[in-house]
């Protein structure tokens, strides 16, 4: 991407997301900007890369803000990892399983299950130790349900952006609203605004 276009992306997401956006790392941003400059294109071939390029930013969140630091915990504290089932990959990733990869849809699946009371991918105390992480995520019974309808919706969009490329233009379109424009329901509204409000560090253990 040329440099001028990142720079005009990076200036709108930084007026969108004001001081959430210095929480992200430079690969987080790096995606954000990338997806909304070839969006901005209005190139019909830069939609599915510019999809692919959203989905990735959140799954770069999702794994170093809140997957990674609940592992740390988890082996720090020599705490036990339960499988639901033989592809629990959430499980497999807190156990160091070599073929426990976390992709945006288990990731997406997995915080649903934690945060929304949406789907049952991984063992509940696997669910305990990233509520534990991420303490100060409480939504109300509303709100699950609609964030996590629009995660299931990103997730999808992103898996099926090459089967319709009539309506890619118009699925992008409601990616970009549902990752950051969305002031109420917007993934990076709300989880980076949970991310940076404080908490007490307890101990992370098997019987939360």
């Amino acid at each position: 991407m040329p440099e001028t276009e990142l720079q005009e992306a990076e200036q709108q997401l930084k007026q969108t997301l004001s001081d959430l956006w210095e929480k992200l790392t430079p690969d987080e941003q790096q995606s954000l900007k990338s997806g909304l400059s070839l969006y901005q294109l209005q190139i019909p071939n830069y939609y599915k890369a510019a999809c692919v390029y959203l989905g990735s930013a959140i799954e770069t969140t999702l794994k170093t803000h809140l997957f990674q630091p609940a592992k740390q915990q988890i082996q720090n504290n020599q705490s036990p990892v339960k499988y639901r089932h033989q592809e629990d990959y959430i499980a497999g990733f807190f156990d160091n399983h070599p073929k426990a990869k976390l992709t945006l849809g288990n990731l997406v699946g997995a915080f649903n299950q934690t945060f929304h009371d949406n789907g049952n991918i991984t063992d509940e105390q696997n669910a305990n130790y990233l509520r534990h992480t991420l303490p100060n995520y409480q939504p109300d019974k509303k709100t699950q349900k609609e964030r996590a309808k629009q995660l299931n919706q990103i997730v999808a969009i992103r898996n099926k952006i090459h089967q319709s490329p009539e309506q890619a233009q118009e699925n992008v379109t409601k990616m970009i609203d549902m990752v950051y424009q969305n002031q109420e329901d917007g993934f990076y509204r709300y989880f980076l605004t949970a991310l940076e409000q404080p908490h007490e560090h307890t101990q992370i253990t098997g019987q939360i």
